[in-house]
């Protein structure tokens, strides 16, 4: 079964409730980690050489140079 959901807080709310199991980064669920609300699956995950982007959502001149910023 896949679900669609329209944010990180979703999913993250989502799995912590025992919907099954994502990749998410750090960032979004460390303090969930620290609390023993959710746990870091043990295998590495590879580093990513594209960005992730909405399907639908324009990119703008602003997000394009963030992200050469960020593949820099």
């Amino acid at each position: 079964m896949a679900l669609t959901l329209p944010s990180n807080e979703a999913v993250i709310t989502a799995v912590e409730g025992g919907s099954g199991a994502t990749a998410a980064s750090q960032f979004a669920v460390s303090s969930l980690i620290t609390q023993g609300r959710l746990a870091r699956a043990g295998f590495p995950t590879p580093p990513r050489e594209t960005p992730l982007r909405h399907k639908e959502r324009q990119q703008t001149k602003s997000s394009l140079a963030l992200e050469k910023l960020c593949l820099a």
